[in-house]
Formats: C-alpha cells, structure tokens, sequence
C-alpha cells in the first residue's frame, strides 16, 4: 500500500515538473517588441565620476581618496595628499576597440581649480588609450614643499582626440582634493 501511493506521489511531482517545464518553454518563444538603441559613436570617461556621486552643487565627484578601478570609493583606500606621488586615474574608452592607439587630451578647469600647476602637481594634458584596449590612464604627480595646511583642489576635464573621440558629456569632468599636510 505504501509502496502505491509513493508512486502517485512521485507522478504528480513528475507531472507538475513537466508541466511547469512546457510553460517555461512555451513562455520563451513569445515575440517581444522592444527597440534597443545601437550607439556608434565612440566616448571617453572618467571611471570614478561613473562609480562616484557628484560633490554638492557641483555635477562631478571630487575624491579624496584614491579610487579602484571598477569601484566606487570607499574608506579603505588612502587619502589622496601632497605625498602620495604619482596617482593615475582610470579613463573608459565606450566604444569598439581599436586596432591603434588614440591620443586623448585632457585639461584643467581653471574656474573650479584652487591648486596651483608647479606647486601643488603636474600633469601632462594626455594620454593614450593602447590599441586593442578598452581603458587609458591620467597620470597626476603631486608634489611636496610648503604649500600650507587647507585642501587643494584640481579638477580636470577629458577633451577627446580631436576628431572622432569625443568625451562624455555627464563624466568627462574629475576633481581631486589633495590634502596639504
């Protein structure tokens, strides 16, 4: 007797498997109507403005720590200060890869920047994007000396190539605070 009903148990289990199985099956060939956007164009971006807020009133982050790549900030990484030497951020390049290098440049917005070329750091307006890669880096050497006690702060702005890399309207822009110490 026992046996019996096990077995009727274990046909509607099987019955309730193959018919949540069909439905599954029947539910995928549905046609959907969706218009998906192909964009063609090719950007440049900071990776911490993507990861990160924008500072208040202002529409980019201003970090003070030294971002991973991929990730947004967090206070296990290190402040970033007038002794942390060179710091390199990471730019994407949204777009197909290309077979050569792309030369980018970047400069600095001076209306929005307190820290001052030569004293407080050095950069050298581009960089390049390697063939066949998805990402370049900023490079930024902070220097040391006395330079007082409050915060500086330099904020950069990705520009392209000039021709067919344009950058990123909402994360083109990036402001580093640099601790005096």
């Amino acid at each position: 007797m026992k046996d019996i009903k096990l077995r009727n148990q274990m046909k509607s289990i099987y019955r309730v498997f193959l018919f949540a199985l069909v439905a599954f099956s029947l539910g995928s060939c549905i046609e959907q109507d969706f218009a998906y956007e192909i964009y063609d164009g090719s950007v440049v971006e900071f990776d911490a403005t993507v990861l990160n807020g924008p500072a208040p009133g202002e529409d980019f982050p201003i970090v003070n720590r030294l971002p991973a790549y991929g990730f947004a900030l967090n206070t296990s990484r290190p402040f970033i200060t007038e002794s942390s030497g060179t710091i390199t951020f990471r730019v994407n390049f949204v777009s197909a890869q290309r077979p050569n290098d792309e030369t980018i440049t970047y400069s600095v917005v001076a209306d929005k920047t307190t820290a001052v070329e030569g004293v407080h750091y050095n950069t050298s307006g581009s960089f390049v994007i390697p063939a066949n890669s998805s990402f370049g880096e900023v490079t930024v050497e902070l220097l040391e000396g006395d330079n007082g006690t409050s915060p500086v702060t330099l904020v950069l702005e990705l520009n392209g190539n000039g021709s067919d890399i344009a950058a990123s309207e909402n994360f083109k822009r990036l402001g580093i605070s640099i601790a005096q110490q």
